[in-house]
């Protein structure tokens, strides 16, 4: 009888892989889409329908469609870009992942962010759904959330 040990490198080959798709789906939502100004296309390619969405500092939680179209609409109306670094990625499941995202934003308006734009963090949470990768839950932060690189 013979026994097989499995590939050892699988795991990170799929997490490498993994990162790659999630970056190339952030890397389309955050521009294209985000150029665009099409807030629904955004949320229907990057959150699932359910998603929530907090942030640093305030007390308001988004959840569902009806809730994050309009501040993704409020936010693409403050923003002009929304350049995003991914900064770690991992598995957590066969159908969910974690991940964490910098940000350089530049401002429609300078004055209100600016003139350097600014820099924020996003840590994310990914379910494999039917259509694909999609975002769970989104927390973001101006401040505090650094993560080892």
């Amino acid at each position: 009888m013979t026994s097989t040990v499995g590939n050892r490198d699988e795991p990170i080959e799929r997490e490498a892989a993994l990162t790659a798709e999630l970056a190339a789906r952030i890397a389309f939502v955050y521009g294209p889409l985000w150029r665009a100004r099409n807030a629904a296309a955004f949320v229907s390619e990057f959150f699932t329908p359910d998603a929530i969405i907090t942030a640093s500092l305030l007390r308001t939680t988004w959840h569902g469609e009806q809730q994050i179209v309009p501040i993704i609409e409020e936010t693409m109306d403050e923003l002009e870009e929304m350049n995003a670094t991914v900064v770690w990625t991992r598995l957590i499941g066969a159908d969910a992942a974690a991940q964490f995202v910098n940000f350089k934003v530049k401002a429609r308006d300078p004055a209100k962010h600016g003139d350097d734009g600014q820099e924020g963090k996003a840590l994310y949470a990914w379910a494999r759904t039917p259509v694909g990768w999609r975002v769970v839950a989104d927390h973001s932060a101006y401040i505090g959330m650094d993560a080892a690189t």
